[in-house]
């Protein structure tokens, strides 16, 4: 069998993350609705590793009178998101560009998450076919917060808690 080594994708600067408040189909979202006037990209807004999906399922003991070997099996899919942290100005006039996410992400605020990887976040806009995952989340409290405490470099930012509402779509395509 032959050997493969895949060159792998750059992480860094290849992650582009929108919020879109309302899509039609999570399993076919459209370009129109994750650009539309109501939806935010906030690759710019969030802070460097701050923004961790991830997931993890239960799995079980398969014990067999017959065997001396217990098996596993698989149960439930639990998808989350660790709170976000993005940027803010507690002090700038409302509808301030650096602060929409701040002033869009109220508490109970429902939405989605549309999440595309390996593709440069700052140069190349969403466009069809291109494959995202969809998570259907909604806002909890806003924290503020600094960055770190002994940071010269440290920004105001917001810490807010998010919560998965339903079921998590990956790789879509989308129209």
């Amino acid at each position: 069998m032959p050997v493969t080594i895949p060159a792998g994708v750059k992480a860094e600067g290849n992650l582009k993350v929108a919020y879109v408040p309302t899509i039609a189909s999570v399993t076919a979202p459209t370009v129109a609705e994750v650009t539309a006037a109501g939806a935010l990209d906030i690759s710019f807004f969030l802070t460097a590793g701050n923004f961790k999906p991830s997931g993890e399922q239960a799995r079980g003991d398969d014990r067999r009178v017959g065997s001396k070997q217990t098996f596993e099996t698989l149960g439930r899919e639990k998808s989350t998101i660790d709170d976000i942290i993005y940027i803010a100005d507690p002090q700038a006039a409302a509808a301030t560009p650096g602060n929409k996410a701040m002033e869009l992400f109220q508490p109970n605020v429902a939405g989605f998450f549309v999440v595309r990887y390996g593709i440069d976040a700052e140069t190349v806009d969403f466009v069809a076919a291109q494959k995202v995952d969809v998570w259907p989340i909604i806002f909890g409290a806003q924290n503020k917060s600094q960055l770190a405490e002994n940071d010269e470099f440290a920004k105001i930012t917001i810490v807010q808690a998010v919560a998965v509402t339903g079921i998590v779509r990956k790789q879509v395509a989308l129209s």
